[in-house]
Parts: structure tokens; sequence; C-alpha cells
């Protein structure tokens, strides 16, 4: 169906008697009494909605979700290499995990590192880059599992 159609320029509306009853710029049919305007303006309402879930989803896949792979290409530093620079940091320390990420924009090996007799984790990052020692954090269960929240809510 069409939207109502408005008339151009002012109407005189006649009563019975034959005399101008009123002078009127308003359209012949009200939007206010159709059943058009309501479904017109959920259909835009949805035609917006379904704009911008696609411009944010877009925006999400463009900016900074690496995968491995690109992130690897871009590495000057081995795995081996870093984990050599973290453990160096961390005595009797075991790597529980490691990834290659990107933090503040930075190319960084990521070690986090048990050691015997606390729950506590060290997480040290390497410059994937230079090879450098970045920065060393240690992470109680508390905001390890905390982390592991955020983690899963940002996978979903």
């Amino acid at each position: 169906m069409l939207p109502p159609k408005k008339l151009q320029g002012r109407q005189k509306g006649i009563d019975k008697g034959g005399q101008v009853s009123r002078i009127t710029n308003s359209p012949t049919r009200s939007f206010a009494n159709s059943t058009e305007f309501p479904l017109m303006k959920l259909h835009q309402s949805l035609s917006v909605a379904a704009l911008m879930i696609s411009t944010v989803l877009a925006l999400g896949n463009c900016a900074g979700t690496e995968t491995q792979a690109q992130l690897q290409s871009q590495a000057k530093v081995t795995k081996d290499q870093a984990q050599k620079v973290a453990l160096a940091h961390v005595k009797h320390g075991r790597v529980k995990e490691a990834e290659l990420e990107k933090e503040n924009g930075k190319l960084v090996w990521s070690f986090d590192i048990t050691t015997t007799g606390t729950k506590n984790i060290t997480e040290i990052e390497v410059d994937a880059i230079t090879g450098a020692f970045v920065k060393q954090e240690i992470e109680t269960p508390e905001k390890q599992a905390k982390e592991a929240t955020e983690d899963a809510k940002k996978k979903s």
C-alpha cells in the first residue's frame, strides 16, 4: 500500500449549508487514523536497526581481530626465544600457557607462568618484534577468574 497523499495548497471545507467551514493544510487521509502509519514506522525502525547491527559487525571484524597466522607472520621472535626471556624473569617457573597477541597496539608473546608453592600466576610479556622484556604482572586466583569470564564474553 502507498502512503496517504497530501493535497497541495489550501483546501476549503464546505458544510451542508454550502458555507465554508474551515481552511486547512491537512491531508485528506490522516496518518493518525491510518493503520499504515504504525507498520511503516515499524518497518523503518527495523531497517535502521538492521543497518546499525551490520555496521557494528563489519567494524568488529576489521578492528583488531587478526588471526594467529597473521600475527605469526608479523612476529620476528619465535615462541621458544620469547619463552627463554620470560622464564629468565621467574625462578623455577613453568609455562602454563603462551599466546601471541596485540596489547595496546604492540605485538607481544604473553606467558602465564606457574611457580611451586603459590596459586598466583606470573604473566610475562615479551616484545614479539625485538625480543625485549615488556612487563611482569602477578595474577591472583580472583583476577584469573575475572579474566577468564571476560575472555569467555569476548568469544561469544
